[in-house]
């Protein structure tokens, strides 16, 4: 018996497709997640712990057609978080301002990417640092809103041979466009992995209770460690182990996250140890940053609008050659 003939599964999408898709959903206010208290998880708009003040979402976008770049403005809405508290420290006083009924603290941030592609098909991008929220969370944000912008499109749509009763059949299985982002390691990673190897990932997380012997008011708390041990492989191979580590680390319900480097120079180790509750805190180690200074004016944390100077700031670095 003859299988039927499998249709394409993998779908041609360029980035501009992938901008257009945002930008619609963006017109349409559709371009937003809710998120899980604490905000390291997106959760469905009918989920029972949806909460209209904790999302993250897409302000502004525009593209630039002079630099060739794209800017996407993000915003999250954070109600865990208290106000901003502002000192008169010659009157020893504070003052808070209230939020309105609507209103929940708030950040933005900034992404930029370039629309030219390299010789290898990749687009260079700069993500501006932001309060709480990871690159991963906003990646996985934007994955979210390019499944729901192609949901029940045809051109997203593909043919696969299942076998039903013992017969072949052709089953439609959804297809959707994503943006899969490799981080730039910073020069302290690519020095520590050229130089030595990374031998172990230890995970560790407090226990709730504590059931074992001795006095309780001795006993302050347990904790459980896993000990992952890692073979030499290529630096590309590390880093994106790292953050699926993290990651699954993190949706585990860890606390912390050690790295054992060895064999540098000297016979020296180094230990770095990441706090998950830091939404950021694989980036500020070992993901490379770059600081913008010499702005015109105070910036501010959180913006209706892309901020002209920031956005061209983050262009100029985009568009060097030098930096990547």
């Amino acid at each position: 018996m003859m299988w039927p003939t499998e249709a394409q599964q993998h779908i041609t999408v360029t980035l501009d497709d992938v901008v257009g898709l945002l930008e619609s959903e963006w017109s349409a206010k559709r371009a937003r997640v809710f998120l899980a208290k604490g905000g390291s998880k997106i959760i469905d708009e009918s989920d029972s712990a949806a909460d209209p003040k904790n999302q993250l979402y897409i302000a502004d976008i525009a593209r630039n057609t002079t630099t060739k770049t794209v800017t996407i403005l993000l915003n999250r809405g954070d109600p865990d978080t208290a106000p901003t508290a502002f000192l008169n420290i010659p009157a020893a006083s504070v003052r808070t301002p209230k939020a309105g009924a609507p209103e929940t603290p708030g950040w933005s941030a900034h992404l930029v990417i370039s629309m030219t592609a390299d010789s290898g098909g990749r687009h260079r991008a700069a993500f501006e640092q932001m309060q709480r929220v990871s690159s991963g969370l906003v990646e996985m944000a934007l994955s979210r809103m390019l499944e729901r912008a192609v949901e029940g499109n045809p051109a997203f749509t593909y043919s696969v041979a299942v076998k039903k009763a013992g017969k072949p059949k052709m089953v439609q299985q959804k297809g959707r466009p994503y943006l899969d982002a490799a981080r730039v390691p910073s020069e302290n990673l690519k020095d520590d992995l050229d130089q030595g190897s990374l031998s172990s990932v230890t995970l560790t997380r407090r226990k709730r209770y504590y059931a074992g012997v001795g006095a309780s008011d001795v006993i302050r708390y347990e904790e459980e460690k896993i000990v992952i041990h890692t073979a030499p492989v290529a630096k590309a191979k590390v880093i994106s182990t790292l953050e699926d580590v993290i990651r699954q680390a993190k949706d585990d319900g860890f606390e912390k996250v050690s790295f054992k480097l060895d064999k540098l120079p000297g016979n020296a180790t180094n230990n770095p140890t990441i706090d998950l509750s830091v939404q950021d805190a694989l980036e500020h180690l070992y993901v490379r940053a770059v600081r913008l200074d010499n702005f015109s004016a105070p910036l501010d944390g959180c913006y209706a609008k892309a901020c002209d100077e920031i956005e061209s700031k983050m262009i100029a670095v985009v568009n060097d050659q030098n930096r990547w």
